[in-house]
């Protein structure tokens, strides 16, 4: 996955200074605007949850979902 990133201009790796064996990952320009544009359409998104089922059960919902992360993340 890290090298099709690459390839596609979204992140490069560089060595890490104190130890050459190590590369770190560092986000490109290129992918800084797609976040960018990707933040916003989250956004609106948002928006249009919370028109549609209320602030209460939006806030609940993101609540859940950030949860949800979380165990996936520790999982296995």
């Amino acid at each position: 996955m890290v090298r099709r990133l690459e390839r596609a201009g979204l992140l490069e790796r560089r060595r890490d200074p104190d130890d050459a064996r190590s590369r770190t990952v560092y986000p490109t320009p290129r992918s800084r605007l797609l976040e960018a544009g990707v933040r916003r359409s989250v956004g609106a998104i948002g928006d249009d949850l919370e028109q549609e089922i209320g602030p209460a059960a939006a806030s609940r919902l993101r609540e859940l979902a950030a949860l949800a992360t979380v165990a996936l993340r520790t999982e296995g």
